[in-house]
């Protein structure tokens, strides 16, 4: 069995040094603000098509960067910088 004095910060913790934190002083004024109002609109480009093919670039590009340059180091040829 414990001591008395080993179980003291146990059965009277010390009290919270920071009880409330301070209130906002800037308070958002709608609950959903546009985050950039500066945005400008996307083309059909943007909107309709990279969407899609971004998935595959991130695929796929992984794989044929890495079989690119090691057919070039195969061949010989010096890494570019």
């Amino acid at each position: 069995m414990l001591a008395p004095e080993a179980c003291h910060g146990y059965l009277n913790p010390s009290p919270n040094p920071h009880p409330n934190p301070s209130p906002n002083p800037y308070p958002n004024p709608s609950p959903n603000p546009n985050p950039n109002p500066n945005q400008v609109p996307r083309t059909w480009w943007q909107r309709s098509v990279t969407p899609f093919i971004n998935p595959l670039l991130l695929t796929f590009g992984l794989y044929a960067n890495y079989t690119a340059h090691l057919l070039e180091m195969l061949a010989g040829h010096p890494a570019k910088p």
